[in-house]
């Protein structure tokens, strides 16, 4: 297995299942509707949605940005 490939499943198992650090990104969201992750419970914090929204913004900005060799 190649670095690149143990960093690319270290990734998917901290989204999907199995991740090293407790439950998986995904895990913890199952359930939480839009309204509960719309909510500001804490004031001054950042929703559920706005972290799902940040982390999903950079996901595809690593998957689309130019490779250099």
């Amino acid at each position: 297995m190649t670095e690149t490939e143990r960093i690319l499943e270290q990734l998917k198992r901290s989204f999907y299942k199995e991740a090293w650090h407790g439950p998986a990104y995904l895990e913890i969201l199952d359930g939480i509707t839009a309204e509960q992750a719309s909510k500001h419970p804490i004031k001054n914090a950042h929703s559920i949605w706005e972290i799902a929204l940040h982390t999903m913004t950079w996901i595809e900005a690593v998957r689309f940005f130019p490779r250099y060799k």
